[in-house]
């Protein structure tokens, strides 16, 4: 990779990794979604995508962070979100182990 796809790189994990932590926030902490599963997924995998070409994980990355700060109570109560983000992590699991041990 060129010093210039680099930077390019470089630049798009930056913004990738910003979208998809605002996204953490709005789901986690505020109790809003402002983007689908699949949408975060895709931004996601994008991300994993450049962190493994440039061979760097910046600091901070949604790659490297789970949910997001917790809060004692959100506006409107507690969501059910029930099993459905436990089953789309499952359908996008390649392996059973994996999804297994959840």
């Amino acid at each position: 990779m060129n010093a210039e796809k680099r930077q390019q790189a470089i630049r798009r994990m930056k913004e990738l990794s910003g979208i998809l932590k605002e996204a953490s926030r709005a789901y986690y902490a505020e109790d809003r979604e402002i983007m689908s599963n699949l949408e975060y997924d895709a931004l996601y995998d994008e991300l994993v995508k450049l962190e493994e070409e440039t061979q760097m994980v910046l600091a901070g990355s949604a790659t490297t962070t789970v949910g997001y700060e917790a809060v004692d109570e959100l506006e409107n109560g507690w969501p059910d979100r029930g099993s459905h983000l436990l089953s789309g992590k499952i359908a996008k699991s390649s392996n059973t182990w994996e999804w297994s041990s959840w």
